[in-house]
């Protein structure tokens, strides 16, 4: 008895595995069609273009390539024709002047990590 109850479940989850959970099945079906279509316009090679461009140089907070960043994330969600805008914030930062990282490993001696600064107003 439990087993044709198993089979019965189980027979009745895969007829409706096509159907997702919370839409009739018009709507699944429409559903379906929009993700397909959202899949097929994803280019993974633009996408492997983008993470190399947004990670080629360090991009901590308050860096010239953090700003660099916001900027062409901008611009792409702009000709996705999303209205951007980037908000700017006032906080405290604690940064070091000089090098005073201390590494709790050996690395190259010759290793720099080479960043620009963002000239402030008034600060």
């Amino acid at each position: 008895m439990r087993l044709l109850l198993l089979a019965l479940l189980a027979q009745a989850n895969i007829a409706v595995a096509d159907q997702l959970l919370g839409f009739d099945e018009a709507s699944s079906d429409a559903q379906h069609n929009i993700e397909t279509q959202l899949d097929a316009s994803i280019d993974a090679k633009e996408m492997d273009e983008w993470l190399r461009l947004l990670s080629t140089m360090p991009h901590h907070a308050g860096s010239l390539a953090g700003k660099e960043n916001a900027e062409f994330i901008a611009e792409l969600l702009k000709s996705w024709g999303y209205e951007v805008e980037i908000a700017e914030y006032q906080v405290l930062l604690l940064i070091c002047a000089t090098n005073c990282t201390t590494l709790a490993f050996n690395i190259d001696p010759d290793c720099e990590l080479k960043t620009k600064t963002i000239q402030l107003d008034g600060y």
